[in-house]
């Protein structure tokens, strides 16, 4: 939509300039048309000499419309750099996004895989093979594998199907959380929003508490609702204060506030 504006405003300030421009170069030859004076030779009982000046309000009304037109130009010359500061802007912030969902999947790999632990630690914990079958354990990893490969709309398809097959499983809370980094990073804000919301809701012993407030926090910072978002923030570093979740939250306060 702001590519559209910012083409749309472009073609807008190239054609008042080309009209302004052409303004400009009237208003010098319509300047010297000389002003006769139409008295008949017979009543006036001489000659009449031409004069050269500016015929009335023409060329005055003429000047406004230059002054205003160039006024235009500036106008939306503004607003062009002002949309091209905001995507670029949102480009930044997206890429920041992907930079930290890369991560966190590069960390997740690195503590080997999938996990659902205890209440007030951020700390991924592996899920005992006993505590679920292989066939749930297995569907998750494959939906897991597919955000590894950035394939982000089929591991969101693989995630939603498995929060359904498995509501209250082993790894039920970890897709809910992965739904809503996967939406994140696609600056998906509602979505986001919902995924982190049911892992806080329907899973308050998960190991991805900590994680789900916070960025839930960040959603609502997004959506322009400070008010939600400090109090997500503040949960975050109140209730889970050893958690990496709460530095994190603690730095992005700043911003709130």
């Amino acid at each position: 939509m702001i590519y559209s504006t910012v083409r749309t405003v472009k073609h807008i300030v190239a054609g008042i300039s080309l009209a302004t421009a052409s303004l400009v170069m009237v208003l010098p030859s319509y300047a010297e048309v000389p002003v006769v004076d139409s008295t008949p030779y017979g009543r006036s009982g001489g000659q009449a000499a031409p004069a050269r000046g500016y015929q009335g309000g023409s060329g005055a009304a003429l000047f406004v419309q230059l002054e205003e037109l160039q006024q235009e130009v500036l106008s939306l010359r503004g607003l062009v750099e002002q949309q091209a500061y905001l995507i670029k802007r949102m480009q930044q912030e997206q890429k920041d996004r992907y930079i930290d969902l890369d991560r966190r999947i590069s960390d997740l790999a690195a503590s080997g895989g999938s996990v659902s632990g205890s209440k007030n630690t951020g700390v991924q914990q592996p899920v005992d093979a006993s505590a679920t079958s292989d066939k749930e354990k297995d569907e998750y990893n494959s939906a897991f594998q597919l955000i590894r490969q950035k394939r982000f709309d089929d591991a969101l398809t693989a995630l939603k199907a498995f929060v359904q097959t498995y509501p209250s499983g082993a790894y039920t809370d970890n897709a809910y959380y992965w739904q809503g980094e996967v939406y994140l990073a696609q600056n998906q804000l509602e979505p986001a929003k919902d995924a982190f919301t049911q892992v806080i809701n329907k899973f308050p012993q998960s190991s991805k508490l900590p994680g789900a407030i916070y960025k839930l926090g960040r959603v609502y910072f997004q959506l322009g609702d400070k008010k939600q978002a400090k109090h997500y923030l503040e949960k975050v570093t109140k209730e889970f204060p050893d958690a990496a979740a709460a530095n994190l939250a603690a730095a992005f306060l700043k911003q709130v506030n």
